[in-house]
Order: structure tokens, then sequence, then C-alpha cells
């Protein structure tokens, strides 16, 4: 028993041995294996070509030998035994039995017994019995959480584009919040990405999770959605994820945030606050434009105003012109009028009269003549006389005349 103990034992120790020396082998491979594998797959062609000519000749005049040795009854069955064993032979030593086709940027990984070889470029490719591609199972999120493998046989080297799943986190503060991320990437070496990690999307998955998940339980939900937790992402988070998907074969390009949800009673905080401030601001413009109409309101009051005045001054000075206008024509004319009576006067051969006792003769005419307007209208009931303050001063025949007038039109009961 000690001895099938130790056995398993050193069994065991061989395999780990024998997996870290294929492991170190797959570290070996060159990023872009492509130019390294291309002189190989065309020299073993044409090495598999010769021998299968040289081979088929060779089986060719082994069998009409044995075909005329044996006679003509026995030789079918020979022919047919002496083709199986050639065929046997000859997909043991690399006849090309199987044709791959590789589609442009891309690399198919090839084993044989289980082992890897090596890695095929895009092209045309003839392999043997024994060797074929590795087919590569990776998990992919189809839409939301739902996801489902998909197998593959050639792996592509150009630049892709994952889409993760949406993450619910936790903040420094607790607040709960979900993350989508995507991450662009390229296999840089196939091999790594086959062989050292089981399932490569379901890792990258993982490993993105992980790191976003551990920078944001640091920050608190203001600074995350601030802007820090992008900045973070695209200094520590790339930096990390570089060095360990280096390990699998794998160059991040860019790592970004499609959304950062806050939960439901955030957002509706949110949505009151904003609602809120867009009612400030119609309550504020309300007032602004009702102390704007004020303001308007006494100006175009003050423009009426001063309009007004502008008005009611022109048309003082146009009365005030007009009523000049009209003493210089009266004056004018009571000249005229002083003048041709002294001359009248004069044509009459009386004596010589000066100007200003005329004109003190036309003064007191013109007195006396107001003062009917003075008394009104006397078909009333009035008992008012009214009589010249200083009559002695008033000519004797205008004294005769208006007196006389005056007495006529007053009502004696």
């Amino acid at each position: 028993g000690n001895e099938r103990h130790r056995t398993m034992e050193l069994s065991m120790k061989q395999k780990m041995h024998k997996k870290n020396d294929d492991l170190k082998s797959l570290d070996d491979v060159p990023d872009e294996p492509v130019i390294a594998t291309t002189h190989v797959d065309d020299s073993r062609l044409a090495r598999c070509s010769i021998l299968w000519c040289t081979a088929g000749a060779a089986g060719l005049l082994a069998l009409s030998g044995l075909a005329a040795l044996a006679g003509s009854e026995f030789a079918p069955i020979l022919m047919a035994v002496v083709g199986l064993g050639l065929c046997i032979v000859f997909s043991c030593i690399g006849a090309p039995f199987q044709v791959v086709f590789v589609p442009t940027n891309s690399v198919c990984v090839m084993e044989q017994f289980g082992r890897y070889t090596r890695l095929l470029p895009a092209g045309v490719h003839f392999l043997s019995t024994f060797e074929k591609a590795k087919v590569v199972s990776w998990t992919y999120h189809t839409a939301g959480t739902t996801s489902k493998k998909r197998k593959l046989t050639s792996i592509s080297l150009a630049e892709q584009m994952y889409d993760f799943p949406a993450f619910k986190m936790l903040t420094r503060d607790g607040v709960n919040v979900t993350v989508d991320p995507v991450m662009y990437y390229r296999i840089s070496n196939a091999s790594k990405a086959v062989y050292n990690v089981v399932d490569l999307t379901a890792s990258m998955e993982q490993i993105v999770e992980t790191s976003l998940r551990a920078i944001l339980s640091k920050m608190s939900f203001a600074e995350a959605e601030g802007g820090g937790f992008e900045k973070h992402i695209s200094e520590d988070v790339v930096r990390h994820l570089s060095s360990v998907m280096k390990q699998w074969g794998i160059t991040i390009t860019r790592l970004q945030i499609q959304s950062f949800m806050p939960p439901q009673d955030i957002l509706a905080m949110r949505h009151a606050r904003l609602l809120a401030a867009q009612k400030r601001d119609i309550s504020l413009k309300d007032a602004q434009n009702a102390v704007e109409c004020a303001r308007l309101a006494a100006e175009r009051m003050t423009l009426e105003k001063k309009a007004e005045a502008e008005a009611r001054a022109v048309a003082i000075n146009i009365q005030a012109s007009a009523e000049a206008k009209r003493l210089a024509v009266v004056s004018k004319a009571n000249a005229e009028a002083v003048s041709n009576l002294v001359k009248a006067l004069a044509a009459d051969g009386g004596a010589p009269a000066e100007p200003r006792s005329v004109l003190s003769f036309l003064s007191q005419e013109r007195y006396l003549n107001h003062l009917p307007k003075i008394l009104g209208d006397q078909s009333r009931d009035r008992k008012l006389v009214v009589l010249p303050y200083d009559a002695s001063q008033i000519n004797p025949t205008l004294q005769t005349s208006t007196m006389a007038n005056m007495l006529s039109s007053v009502k004696v009961e």
C-alpha cells in the first residue's frame, strides 16, 4: 500500500512538472506568432507531399511484385491488405488529410493528442489526421443578465468590445448604484488566452466587477457622481487590469462607463428638487417681469407728462406770440386811428389837438363801453348800479352819453 501511494505521488509530481513546462512554453510564445508559423506550414506541406508521392510509388511497386509472386487468386486480397497498411502508416507520419480555413486577422490554436502544437495564421492549411483545432468555449452575455456559451475554432485578433451586464454596487456612504461598463480590448496572444485562463470572457467580467467594486467602495456618492469614479477608472483600474490580463494575452484599449444610475429614491428627490428649482425660476421671472412692467409704466407716465408739459409750453408760447402779435396790431391800429383823428380835426378848421389828448379820449370811450358788460344782464332781479371811480376825469361829452345809457338800462321797481 505504501509503495502504491509513493508511486501515485511520484506520478502526480511528474504531471505537475509537465504542466508547468507546458505553461512556460506558452509564456515563451510571442504576442504575434503569425510570421513564425507561415514558413513552418509551407515546409511541412512540401515534406508531406514528397513522402506521399514516394510512399505511393513504393506501395504500387510492392503490390505489383506481390501480385506477380502470389498468382492471380490472392492478388486482390494482398493488394487490399497492403493498401490499408500503407494508409495507416501514412496517416501516422503526417500525410495531409484535413483542410482548415482561418479567417483574416484571426488565428487557430492547434493541438495534437491534447497537447498545444502551434498557431495557424489566416489562410488555407492542410493538416494531418491527429492534429486538430482547439475548440474554445467562452461565455457571452446576450441581453440583460442572460448568458450563453459560444464555441470558437478561430480567435480574432482585432479590437473587440465587451458590453458587461449592469452591476449593482455600494458606495462608501451606503448608496446602492447601478454601473454599466463597457471595455475595448484586443487579444495579443491567443495561446495564453486559451490555456492560461479557463473562460476568458467570464474571468474578465469577474475581475472588472471586482475592481470597480473596490474603487467605488472607497468613494462617496457625491465624489463618484462628480467625476471621481471615471477618473479612477481611467488611471487605476485600467492599469491594474492591464497588468493582470497581460498574463491572459489581453491588451486593454479603454474602459468606459455607459451609465451611472442612483437608486429610485434619489432620482425622485432630484426630480422634486428640479421641479422646485423650475418653479422658483418661474416665480423669479414673473417678479422680474412685474418689476419691469412697473418700471416701463412709470417711464411711460413720465414721458407722457413730459410730453404734455412740452406741448403746454409750446401752446403757451404760441398763445403768447399770438397775443403779442395781436397787441402789436391793436397798437398799430390805435396809432393809425389817433393819427387819422388828429388829421380830421385839423382838416375841419378846429383847434389842433394833441395826440395824447386824442388817445386819452379813445381810452375813456373804451372804458365806458365795457361798463355794461360788468353790469351783466339786468333782466334778472338785480339792483346794482356801477359808477366810475373818478368821473371827473372823463370827457364831459362821454359823461352825458354814458350816464344816459346806464340809467336807461337800470330797472326801477
